[in-house]
């Protein structure tokens, strides 16, 4: 029966989630197993399943009322040389040696069996979970977005939640490996030009059709200006920024004022205003938030950028605005940047934005997940139009 679990179970299981999830058969499976919390499904492992019912089963052995049932238990786990001949129904549990001596499960005499099953059940968990991505980060290619450096900015990824379609949901889940049909992985897959097409039509440049190029500088590398309504970056920007503006407006008392940078929008704002300034500065916030009672103004703004340059493009926007905008003005104000990743990751930044406005934590949280599935959606429709250099951006339908 072990054996079966560990292997012919599995690589069934393996087989079919694969073919759930549309994936190519050399990509790796350890992402199915990785918490949310790692960027994974957070799917449960047949084998730590496995593993665990061992577990148990030795919880209700060693407490069990019987005593010829705790004497079986005791044989086998070589606490006690009991002749095989008055045990009559032991081959039935034959297994629990080999999980005995992988745990090291000391003695049984211990009355507080469920507290030691937790125990040991969560390093189980914990020692599965670093195999899962000790295993993705050999993988240079596959394994670039659970790199340790980045795992740790404490990111949480939204695309399996509920609220998301089931085809954004496979579009999010082959983004996250890198084996979405990009121009690059159909040149491994098919022996064809890796580059993207567009760019060599409107500019003869040769770039690679990466994701990362498709999602955030595609438009930037044809010379498409930011205000122009084909720039695919500044509208899915500018969808997430509405979400937030006008969520964010309906949740704060009427003594708040919101504005936003958001051309023909109401919330839109022409120019910073002079009178809190001591000298002019040409930058525009993404978000003003004016509180009442003479409160520090709060200046949030907002970044879309892929998951490996998040910390960078945070640096450089709070140190842009505290540069260039805090520190000419006459009131108190303070920088809150935050991102909101292509795929719908969000990094602490976010939160301590919403904590500052002093908004609910359920409201908080409920946003956060809105946002990052709106993130997605808009990446899905950036990607599915990836070769049309005459697609103008825009919602079919709201997730």
């Amino acid at each position: 029966r072990k054996n079966f679990v560990l292997h012919d179970l599995r690589i069934l299981t393996n087989k079919y989630i694969r073919k759930w999830a549309k994936l190519p058969p050399g990509s790796t499976d350890s992402y199915f197993y990785l918490s949310k919390k790692n960027h994974g499904l957070g799917l449960p492992d047949i084998v730590e399943i496995w593993k665990e019912c061992q577990i148990t089963k030795h919880r209700i052995l060693s407490t069990s009322r019987s005593m010829q049932t705790r004497q079986m238990y005791t044989y086998w786990s070589k606490e006690a040389k009991i002749p095989k001949n008055q045990i009559n129904f032991y081959s039935a549990f034959e297994e629990i040696k080999d999980s005995i001596n992988e745990f090291e499960i000391p003695s049984v005499g211990s009355r507080n069996g469920v507290a030691f099953k937790v125990k040991i059940v969560k390093r189980l968990r914990q020692d599965n979970e670093a195999n899962h991505l000790a295993e993705i980060r050999k993988k240079s290619y596959q394994g670039a977005a659970f790199q340790e450096e980045l795992i740790n900015h404490d990111m949480a990824w939204s695309a399996a939640r509920s609220g998301i379609s089931y085809k954004t949901q496979e579009f999010a889940q082959k983004a996250k490996i890198n084996v979405n049909p990009t121009g690059v992985n159909k040149s491994i897959w098919f022996k064809i030009s890796p580059f993207c097409k567009i760019c060599k039509e409107e500019t003869g440049k040769t770039i690679p059709q990466t994701l990362a190029h498709i999602l955030g500088s595609c438009a930037i590398s044809r010379g498409i200006e930011s205000e122009d309504p084909r720039n695919s970056v500044t509208w899915r920007h500018n969808e997430i920024l509405k979400c937030l503006a006008e969520s964010v407006t309906k949740e704060l008392d009427g003594n708040f004022k919101v504005m936003a940078d958001l051309p023909g929008h109401a919330l839109h704002y022409e120019n910073f205003p002079t009178q809190w300034l001591n000298s002019s500065s040409n930058l525009k916030p993404d978000l003003i938030i004016v509180p009442p009672n003479n409160a520090p103004i709060i200046i949030g703004e907002l970044t879309s950028p892929s998951l490996q340059n998040m910390k960078m493009w945070h640096i450089r926007k709070e140190t842009k605005y505290n540069d260039q905008l805090v520190s000419k003005m006459k009131c108190p104000a303070s920088v809150r940047a935050f991102e909101v990743g292509h795929l719908g990751e969000t990094t602490e930044s976010l939160k301590i934005f919403l904590m500052s406005l002093g908004l609910r934590k359920k409201f908080s949280t409920n946003l956060t997940t809105k946002l990052s599935v709106l993130a997605v959606e808009c990446s899905k429709q950036i990607f599915q139009n990836r070769d049309n250099a005459h697609w103008t951006p825009g919602f079919a339908a709201k997730p």
